[in-house]
């Protein structure tokens, strides 16, 4: 049986240490697989990243959906307390699944929230969570805080079942289409 590789595969095949951490600059790995940066290369990274840094709230980057703040706001009530917020991305799966938000509005409204791909790469978002020895502990609606301001948003209307798997691809391809497939 094939079994997905662990978090530190994830990390390692994404360029980072088992913590999700890269590279220091100089370090014997970061020395060997890094491309020399020109002046232009480094003004365009820095550009790339501020384009697609974490927002504190998702909500103030998305357009307006009808009926969007709402929605996310009765969803957010649904929220366990601890998860990370990722009612405004759920918000918008939900619209889509029930035939409120035909696709092509779905991506813009997805692209347009900016979020990045997590620090140990989006492949880590798709990793089945085990369900604790006891069952009565386990919230399928908590998510992690290190996936909030991440595609990890996406990914939890994803596993909540808002998104089925061949929309959730393309809406990370057209979101992250540097992302390692």
């Amino acid at each position: 049986m094939d079994r997905p590789p662990g978090r530190a595969a994830l990390a390692e095949r994404h360029g980072r240490d088992k913590n999700g951490t890269p590279p220091a600059a100089g370090s014997s790995s970061a020395a060997t697989t890094a491309p020399t940066a020109t002046a232009s290369a480094t003004a365009t990274a820095a550009a790339t990243a501020a384009a697609t840094a974490p927002t504190a709230s998702a909500s103030a980057t998305a357009p307006d959906v009808e009926g969007l703040t709402e929605l996310e706001e009765t969803l957010r009530k649904d929220i366990p307390k601890g998860s990370g917020d990722y009612a405004r991305a759920l918000a918008l799966a939900t619209l889509h699944k029930d035939g409120k938000l035909p696709y092509d509005e779905l991506e813009k409204a997805v692209i347009a929230l900016k979020l990045p791909p997590h620090k140990l790469g989006d492949d880590y978002l798709m990793v089945p969570v085990p369900k604790p020895p006891n069952p009565a502990d386990f919230d399928p609606k908590m998510m992690p805080k290190d996936w909030q301001g991440t595609w990890g948003e996406v990914a939890m209307a994803y596993w909540l079942g808002k998104l089925d798997k061949a929309t959730y691809d393309k809406l990370h391809a057209a979101a992250h289409p540097d992302c390692k497939k």
